[in-house]
């Protein structure tokens, strides 16, 4: 059986890779690539932090770079099925 996603709601929690400033880390004059300059992502409920970058969006192996499990959110959901 492959996953799937039954009554998921959203809700806007703070980016985990610009921690909600929603600059860029690596360059103030940017926007954050991974939320796009608004500090909060949508993300499926219940969240938890991700598992592999404790929920601060950095990628633990190649720093500077968004983790490759949450892609830099921060935040990860449970699957079921």
């Amino acid at each position: 059986m492959s996953n799937a996603y039954l009554n998921i709601s959203y809700s806007p929690e703070t980016c985990g890779w610009c921690n909600g400033t929603g600059e860029d880390s690596g360059a103030h004059d940017r926007p954050c690539r991974i939320c796009d300059g608004e500090g909060s992502i949508l993300v499926a409920q219940p969240a938890n932090n991700c598992a592999w970058c404790d929920g601060n969006g950095a990628d633990r192996i190649e720093s500077g770079k968004p983790c490759r499990a949450c892609d830099g959110s921060g935040w990860a959901h449970s699957l079921i099925g």
